[in-house]
């Protein structure tokens, strides 16, 4: 990171920008362009390991893409406030951001339900999360085992 004084390495704060972001920018390769969408997303961070869950439809591009290749790379950002300068050239934003890297994969099966009860505890954390192999079997779970990210902040004082 070339702005190293923006840079955040303390992993709970990294982790902490992560449960704030409600949504996040997957990119997948399509050729010689990325492909970029953006998903509800959910996350467990184990022994050092972080996993990101996402769902979405059965079929469609975004499937294709990751059949085709595995690698990806994701972003998600929050706490985003303009501020302004003396004069426009001096205006900044201030932000907090997660970027990173890695492998995804279809996940099916009791891997599956985790990953949708993962993702349920973000955005409905007072619900029940009783997640079926059916409901499952609905959707496709997908899986980015994360291979290296950072955090990133920019502050105004």
């Amino acid at each position: 990171m070339r702005r190293t004084d923006r840079e955040v390495t303390d992993k709970n704060q990294i982790l902490e920008i992560i449960d704030g972001c409600d949504a996040l920018s997957l990119a997948l390769m399509d050729g010689e362009y990325p492909y970029v969408i953006e998903m509800n997303f959910g996350y467990e961070e184990s022994d050092g390991r972080l996993a990101i869950y996402l769902h979405g439809a059965k079929e469609g591009k975004k499937l294709d893409l990751m059949r085709a290749n595995d690698h990806c790379a994701f972003s998600m950002s929050r706490k985003h406030e303009l501020v302004p300068g003396r004069v426009e050239c001096a205006t900044t934003f201030k932000y907090e951001s997660v970027g990173g890297r890695g492998r995804i994969s279809i996940v099916e099966g009791d891997e599956a339900v985790h990953g949708l009860t993962v993702m349920s505890k973000k955005y409905l954390p007072d619900m029940p999360n009783a997640f079926s192999a059916k409901h499952a079997a609905a959707v496709t779970v997908m899986r980015i085992d994360v291979e290296s990210y950072t955090g990133k902040r920019r502050e105004v004082k």
